[in-house]
């Protein structure tokens, strides 16, 4: 048997390293998903849930930033419809992104004239757990709901296509172009459905810059360049893909950046590197972490080696000259796109979901520089070190500090415990009360909306100006609304927070039980929440409103039971709500008892253009409890609002009111 030699033996070594990483990122995804659920995963994956049951674009959606099709959740949503396992959903699903990973990177390194030992570096390198949580390394790629893994794999294709069309193009490597060519504005055309202008102005702009700049340095524009008819066409499909995002998703909440002011800029860019490092492990956001503990020295490593990684990349971009075409245009379209990305997160404010920076940010350009110097430590260090003390310091420290990010980082991921316990427990509760509508008083409904579908879950508060809020960010804005859960229901509080509530919200409820945690378990079979007034949206066709609902102004008093009595004065005695509105027909029921009424009648006036614009008037009847408009026409472009006038000295309970849309 011939004996390995020193490169066959590092190819070898490198080899097994792929497979053993590989082997944790299956282990990991295939026993820990659930531990993962965090506010941003389970968001997505109860958007992806909620798409492959009612279509792409759904009315009615609150979207914060994209519609979240382009994350693995979105693929493993119809495998865990059919399993209700969230571990094999993902886990199947992260296999496959991990095997279209594979692929690319392996074109990548053939096309620039790299050897097998990059490309093993290159996935090693790529594939290290940096950080873990829920903005960082880890979660955004290769576990959980994985929601920049499609983005790298765009941005990896286009790198790929033009550094194909940048080598000698004999018939077969045509051939292949083109299919790449297809894959590419298919996968790119998805991406900008789902996260907007993104990909056009941070991967394809610095593309189109960077040619640009070929032609103008060589004073030259060759029709037969492909890059520029490639390019072109994938802006396109680009562009189409935005559009499409922006007629039906409109712009939503996080989708647009804003400048930061001058006085912030200075600080913006520190934390803009900062996050860098932040995103790499390199530095922590604890104040409590000894330098000398193993998370410490651990961090300490990951910071030498981003530094390492960086120093190295932006000396070669100095040296471009000195390289192979392969590995100059490699480095070239790199460099660009960071350039543009690095120049846009310094001059913006990103800090919406991350106290310092929202370092995720920095994932798209950071992977192709992790790449790029992976190739240049395998394939440009590596064997120019004719000194072989140098040459093994290179190569064993290279695979001591990736050995250590690896064990360091795959090890705090497996000893990470989240399960959701506590929302297991309350979906129980709920299946032993035979209720499906659960109200959380504070956050974490999206964990509970993600392991039972077929519940409804709200978190719910009371905020500043004293109105019931039901968030419903990254979620249907429907779910506000009374008309869209049950009557029976629970309520999850802590008894503090209970006390705290409004009579009329407190007083249906009754103590049925307590979680671990200290939590209590409210039961009530009437429903007093309601987040949002007026007529109903485009996701329901029937809505109803309390007294108290948010948009309403009165003259008197709510009791216990939530129902208004005014206060005897004349004139408008209640009011709202004043919001924008379907057009439609509606009918109107309003719910009501005269209680004193000396003289004359009160009536109900039902406005648009502000007040301006009668569209009906009813009197309120003494003997009657309630009132019924069958069919009340609605122009678009308009809002909506009805009114309650009242005679002197007339008292009246005003209890609720039902809208319905034919």
């Amino acid at each position: 048997m011939k004996a390995l030699n020193k490169k066959q033996f590092k190819n070898m070594c490198l080899l097994f390293l792929v497979i053993v990483q590989f082997m944790a990122i299956c282990y990991i995804n295939f026993t820990k998903s659930y531990h993962f659920l965090d506010l941003d995963s389970s968001l997505a994956i109860r958007h992806a849930i909620e798409i492959w049951k009612h279509g792409l674009f759904i009315p009615d959606f609150n979207y914060f930033s994209t519609l979240e099709t382009d994350c693995a959740s979105f693929f493993a949503a119809p495998l865990y419809l059919l399993t209700h396992n969230l571990n094999f959903a993902l886990g199947i699903t992260h296999i496959a992104i991990y095997t279209c990973f594979i692929f690319i990177l392996h074109d990548i390194i053939k096309n620039i004239g790299a050897g097998i030992d990059s490309f093993f570096l290159a996935i090693l390198v790529i594939f290290s757990p940096f950080s873990f949580g829920q903005l960082d390394w880890t979660n955004m790629i290769y576990i959980s709901a994985g929601q920049y893994g499609f983005r790298i794999l765009t941005t990896l294709l286009i790198l790929d296509l033009m550094l194909l069309c940048e080598s000698s193009l004999p018939y077969h490597k045509k051939k292949k172009l083109f299919f790449i060519f297809i894959a590419c504005l298919s996968i790119v055309f998805w991406t900008s459905l789902s996260s907007g202008n993104y990909i056009l102005f941070m991967v394809i702009f610095p593309i189109i810059l960077k040619i640009a700049l070929d032609i103008i340095l060589k004073q030259k524009l060759s029709l037969r360049d492909y890059r520029i008819y490639i390019i072109t066409f994938i802006a396109i499909s680009a562009i189409a893909g935005w559009y499409l995002h922006k007629y039906y998703a409109g712009t939503p909440i996080k989708n647009s950046l804003n400048l930061k002011p001058a006085n912030e800029l200075f600080s913006n860019i520190i934390n803009c590197i900062t996050g860098i490092f932040l995103l790499l492990g390199g530095l922590t956001q604890f104040d409590d972490i000894s330098i000398f503990s193993r998370f410490g020295i651990s961090t300490l490593i990951r910071l030498v080696f981003a530094c390492i990684s960086l120093s190295l990349f932006i000396y070669y971009v100095f040296h471009i000259t000195k390289l192979k075409k392969g590995f100059k245009n490699l480095i070239a379209y790199s460099a660009m796109i960071a350039f543009v990305n690095i120049s846009v997160l310094m001059l913006t404010n990103t800090t919406y979901g991350s106290a310092i920076f929202e370092y995720r940010y920095h994932i798209i350009w950071c992977l192709p520089i992790l790449l790029c110097t992976s190739t240049l430590v395998a394939s440009k260090v590596y064997p120019v070190c004719y000194n072989i003390w140098i040459k093994n310091i290179v190569l064993v420290g290279s695979l001591m500090c990736l050995l250590i990010i690896n064990i360091t980082g795959f090890n705090q991921i497996y000893h990470y415990q989240n399960m959701p316990i506590r929302e297991m427990n309350i979906i129980n509760a709920a299946e032993d009360l035979s209720v499906n509508t659960i109200y959380i008083h504070g956050p974490n409904a999206e964990k509970i909306r993600v392991l039972d579908p077929e519940l409804y879950c709200a978190s719910v508060g009371i905020n500043e100006h004293g109105e019931i809020k039901i968030d419903t960010g990254d979620f249907y804005q429907f779910y506000g609304d009374n008309a869209a859960a049950a009557n029976k229901n629970i309520l999850i509080s802590t008894q503090e927070n209970f006390d705290k509530l409004p009579v009329y919200l407190r007083s249906p409820y009754q103590l049925i039980n307590k979680l671990d945690n200290g939590e209590c378990i409210y039961y009530s079979s009437v429903n007093p929440w309601d987040g949002i007034s007026g007529l109903p949206f485009r996701g329901i066709k029937t809505s109803v409103d309390f007294p108290y609902s948010p948009g309403y102004t009165y003259s008197g008093e709510l009791m216990p039971d939530g129902t208004l009595i005014t206060d005897g004065s004349e004139g408008i005695v209640f009011k709202g709500p004043h919001k924008q509105s379907v057009a439609g027909s509606y009918k109107i029921t309003l719910y009501y008892e005269i209680l004193e009424n000396p003289v004359g009648l009160p009536y109900i006036d039902f406005l648009i253009d502000n007040g301006t614009t009668i569209l009906d008037r009813h009197a309120l009847e003494d003997k009657k409890d309630f009132i019924v408009v069958d069919s009340l026409d609605i122009p678009a472009n308009t809002k909506f609002e009805f009114n309650i006038w009242a005679p002197l000295g007339t008292k009246i309970k005003i209890k609720k009111i039902y809208f319905s849309m034919f």
